[in-house]
């Protein structure tokens, strides 16, 4: 049965194992982290010094969706990975709540990708994780290892090869079974009778060519989240999985506010609306020495430096590499495109502007866009070279 906040008595707390790594000490710290659903309070004990670390305590922009196994969560500045449960009652009511399950944008639906993400998250699923990738041989028979007995699998997997991929880890409840519905049966015109708004059915051609592939059970779903964006070992000897172009490209990043507001696939399809072309996006969770780095030009220049640290370090962003019909000025279009820095601004001047449409304040104005044409490489570079 899914858990909710009804499930939880105003005296109940969720507890999770929580790491975070001691800049000061360069020492990996363990706490238990204990999480109160009614009031957003929460409270932490150091495992190895036996003492309470941080009282009771209201956080703010700390909900309870937010607390699962894997999730990165941002209490006062420190940046702490949940890794674990810390009792079989919280596992108990988040085990179905904060269900995980792999899914796959085929290269047919690379397309359609805004729309199917819009599609996903309107439906109650948060994506934890998301890379845009080529899928080798190698990397799609371990992906669909359980499939290589099935008839059409070499077929799939020539499908697979013959472009770019969307992988992404979901989590919501009873994720695998109800993406399962979302995503309607595998074949379109079976999908189109039982599930007509499934993904599938809108988007789907045939058996191999339907647009979407998703786990079948949680077993599978956890091996092929592993083959994706756990095992880099395997990833780093696939030299070819990136889709980077690195010409006549600039860098987008959607911030971690609009990602967890849900406006990701929204972003993206006002992106594509203008022409622009998405050639490569990952989720990634930056911690703040890479935070600073990439915003070292603003250090002592712009007022909300450290907010904007602060902001792009409290959550996933997306990174984004965004090319166009305009050549080597297409960093300056994206740019006019992006608008002011304050949305406020965006909204009486430039009320076309992605800032206007999904901007709060100056630090959360939804995206970050590479200012000058020089800097659009250099900083697609650092995403999906440096940082990967």
């Amino acid at each position: 049965m899914a858990a909710s906040l009804e499930d939880v008595s105003r005296r109940d707390k969720l507890g999770l194992i929580a790491e975070w790594m001691d800049p000061h000490a360069s020492l990996l710290r363990r706490f238990y982290f204990f999480y109160y659903p009614f009031d957003s309070t929460v409270e932490m004990y150091d495992v190895k010094r036996n003492r309470i670390f941080l009282r009771r305590t209201r956080v703010e922009n700390l909900n309870f969706g937010d607390i699962y196994v894997g999730n990165y969560i941002t209490i006062f500045s420190r940046q702490l990975k949940l890794v674990d449960y810390a009792n079989t009652m919280t596992k108990r009511l988040l085990g179905t709540k904060m269900m995980k399950t792999f899914a796959l944008i085929k290269p047919d639906g690379v397309e359609k990708k805004s729309k199917i993400l819009q599609i996903l998250l309107s439906n109650g699923f948060t994506i934890i994780n998301l890379r845009m990738l080529k899928l080798s041989d190698a990397l799609s028979e371990k992906l669909l290892e359980h499939e290589k007995s099935a008839p059409k699998f070499l077929e799939l997997q020539t499908h697979l090869r013959s472009g770019a991929s969307i992988a992404m880890e979901l989590v919501g409840e009873n994720a695998v079974d109800r993406l399962k519905k979302i995503a309607g049966p595998i074949d379109p015109n079976v999908a189109k009778v039982q599930e007509p708004s499934s993904i599938i059915a809108l988007f789907g051609f045939d058996e191999i060519h339907n647009s979407f592939y998703y786990a079948p059970s949680v077993s599978i779903a956890a091996k092929q989240t592993q083959v994706i964006f756990e095992n880099e070992k395997i990833l780093k000897a696939e030299s070819d999985i990136q889709t980077v172009v690195l010409q006549d490209s600039t860098c987008c990043v959607v911030k971690p506010h609009a990602v967890k507001e849900g406006k990701l696939g929204e972003i993206m399809s006002e992106i594509e609306k203008k022409g622009f072309k998405i050639t490569a996006m990952q989720m990634l969770h930056m911690n703040t020495a890479n935070t600073e780095e990439f915003y070292e030009i603003y250090k002592g220049v712009l007022m909300e430096y450290t907010d904007m640290v602060q902001e792009l370090t409290s959550g996933t962003c997306v990174a984004m590499e965004i090319t166009g019909p305009y050549g080597k000025d297409t960093p300056s279009h994206f740019r006019a495109f992006v608008g002011p820095s304050d949305p406020d601004i965006a909204r009486k001047l430039r009320p076309d502007t992605l800032r206007a449409y999904f901007g709060r304040d100056k630090v959360r104005n939804a995206v970050h866009a590479s200012d000058l044409p020089s800097d659009g490489i250099l900083e697609v570079e650092y995403f999906f070279k440096v940082l990967a």
